[in-house]
């Protein structure tokens, strides 16, 4: 997480990921760990739901009945949805999000460009157009 907070701009954050804002003091494109805060500011609402979806994969408005009534974006399908996005479609969500870099656990695969990696997780660097 240490090479994370030395980094810039916004962090798109697995889920499962827990505390990345604190540790890192970057700005998040969405908490999955806290998407349930979308009761308090309902203005963010349409933000919130193009995330989930755009960038975390999940059908926000029908989810998989699995995926239902939870305050986290869910692990196992984003997990999925990650691995197998390419290259040009990770450029696509960066530019459409805005985020630099990616932190995911140490366990995933993503298509992109390692920056740093512990036992825990792996930092990736978003492309840019």
């Amino acid at each position: 997480l240490a090479a994370a907070a030395r980094g810039s701009g916004l962090l798109a954050v697995a889920p499962g990921v827990e505390r990345a804002q604190l540790a890192t003091r970057r700005p998040l494109v969405l908490d999955p760990q806290a998407i349930d805060m979308v009761a308090y500011v309902p203005a963010a609402l349409p933000a919130v739901a193009a995330a989930i979806e755009g960038l975390y994969g999940v059908d926000f408005a029908s989810p998989r009945a699995e995926d239902r009534n939870r305050s986290v974006v869910p692990v196992a399908t984003v997990r999925a949805v990650w691995e197998r996005r390419s290259a040009p479609e990770w450029e696509d969500a960066a530019r459409r999000f805005g985020f630099a870099d990616v932190l995911a656990p140490a366990s995933w695969r993503l298509a992109l460009p390692e920056l740093a990696r512990t036992p825990a997780f792996v930092l990736y660097r978003a492309p840019t157009p």
